[in-house]
């Protein structure tokens, strides 16, 4: 730390020197992006760890085997599987896609799946169920004709599943930040100790939001959706038992007649 502060000291002498009037000053190895680069790495990769472990959680509790395909669109899923190189047959091909979806994507492609409004087969499930239960749309008040209109309108995925768990002002542009300082770290730019501060108070602001969000998900989101499921199950229950009992009905009655 001594002999980068050393360094940076140099640094700016020269770069603030009479020096740029006479000449053009380029730096060949650049030991203070190195150290700093070095430095912020690891607070990335746990980042990057942390929040596709949310994806994979949120995804794939509400939507399963097919958690890329439900509100992610065609073009951006293409996008990523093209990254994959998954090879065999094409049941091989979708179960590592499966498994690497969100191995596979950048923090570009990120913004995109979480801030672009999309219009998806569930969301017009939902509109058609409500316009099929609701003949006389008269009936209804304004305040929940209203509710309902911005509910049956495009979303982003982020108002969908994240808002209401990660609250941070401005989120949009805190990942867009982080994506550039990541780049120059990823492709070792030129990082100095302005983008290592600012670098390290944005990931770990995310990142302990990222923390809460899936712990929030694993007590809440996953027990409503197993009591969802054994709901459904106890339903499937009953009508095979009503099954049955109309089918021994059904061959024990000539025998009761007779």
């Amino acid at each position: 730390m001594q002999s980068i502060k050393a360094l940076e000291y140099i640094h700016e002498k020269l770069y603030l020197s009479d020096i740029n009037e006479y000449y053009i000053q380029i730096i060949s190895y650049d030991a203070v992006s190195e150290y700093y680069c070095n430095k912020i790495y690891t607070k990335l990769n746990i980042l990057k760890r942390n929040l596709r472990k949310l994806l994979f959680n949120i995804y794939i509790v509400n939507f399963g085997v097919k958690y890329y395909q439900a509100t992610i669109s065609k073009e951006l899923q293409d996008e990523v599987k093209s990254n994959i190189q998954a090879k065999g047959g094409k049941d091989k091909k979708d179960v590592a896609r499966l498994q690497q979806f969100f191995y596979s994507i950048d923090y570009g492609k990120l913004q995109k799946i979480l801030f672009k409004p999309t219009w998806t087969d569930i969301d017009q499930k939902k509109k058609d169920e409500f316009l099929a239960n609701n003949d006389d749309l008269s009936k209804l008040s304004d305040e929940y004709l209203r509710e309902k209109f911005l509910q049956f309108s495009p979303k982003s995925d982020w108002e969908r599943f994240f808002q209401e768990k990660i609250k941070i002002q401005n989120i949009e542009q805190v990942i867009k930040d982080i994506a550039n300082l990541r780049n120059k770290v990823a492709h070792f730019k030129l990082f100095d100790k302005e983008d290592y501060s600012k670098c390290l108070k944005l990931t770990k602001q995310l990142n302990n939001a990222v923390l809460k969000a899936t712990e929030l998900t694993e007590e809440k989101d996953f027990d409503e959706k197993n009591e969802e499921n054994f709901r459904k199950s106890l339903e499937n229950i009953s009508k095979a038992v009503q099954l049955y009992r109309n089918i021994v009905k059904n061959i024990m009655t000539p025998f009761y007649e007779n």
